[in-house]
């Protein structure tokens, strides 16, 4: 699974295959300071309304995750700093009943969640951290991440097709981006040019989707995970 974070104008996934997984996402700046928020009130503000939507997540042990939260949103598209995670037993019962595809992207989300990897993988770890903190790292990559991310992928497939926004997020301090990630139709390749020199010869690594190349600025892309799924 290939995760690089682009820094871009235009956040985009620009590619969903079993092997390969492309984040390309716009780095914002943030210019309010700690004084300058507000505070994170589940009262909704004036303009606003509640919106489910499914955000990209650093996980430390996991890399790049996916998980559906509830936001507040304007009409023009601005989002609260109201952030709540959601589960498919947490959902507010006045945004039910959900869609069948949405529905189905709660349930393999849920499957991703610390506590149900906790129980699924594990049969003496009493919490989420205490998992993570004594499994094997052979055994994390190949069981855990894995499972993880095929349904990640399915996900994924999932949001293609449907109406759900899928948003930023980064780190679990962090805001939630405002601009809407795409899915890009295309498969993403690595392309690789070779040049050959007096001395040697030398590479370059592009990656390429449908018509597009991205010949990359790589200092501003991170790579998030280069495990297959299995």
């Amino acid at each position: 699974m290939f995760f690089p974070l682009r820094y871009d104008y235009e956040p985009r996934i620009i590619s969903n295959t079993h092997k390969s997984c492309i984040f390309v996402v716009h780095n914002l700046i943030n210019h309010l300071t700690k004084h300058e928020r507000m505070p994170a009130s589940p009262i909704v503000p004036p303009g606003f309304e509640e919106k489910i939507i499914i955000t990209i997540q650093h996980h430390q042990q996991l890399g790049a995750m996916l998980a559906p939260a509830l936001v507040h949103k304007s009409k023009s598209g601005d989002l609260g700093f109201f952030f709540q995670r959601l589960y498919l037993h947490t959902i507010p019962e006045h945004l039910k009943p959900l869609k069948e595809e949405e529905a189905e992207i709660f349930r393999l989300l849920d499957e991703c969640a610390d506590k149900h990897l906790c129980t699924s993988f594990s049969k003496t770890a009493r919490n989420p951290d205490e998992f993570f903190s004594e499994i094997e790292e052979v055994r994390l990559k190949s069981l855990v991440i894995p499972y993880v991310q095929s349904r990640i992928a399915k996900s994924l497939q999932i949001l293609s097709s449907s109406g759900i926004k899928l948003h930023y997020k980064g780190e679990k301090s962090a805001d939630v981006r405002p601009w809407p990630v795409t899915i890009m139709p295309h498969d993403a390749r690595a392309v690789f040019h070779f040049e050959k020199e007096e001395k040697g010869s030398r590479y370059r690594m592009h990656l390429r989707h449908g018509d597009d190349v991205e010949t990359g600025d790589w200092e501003k892309i991170s790579l998030k995970e280069n495990r297959p799924w299995s």
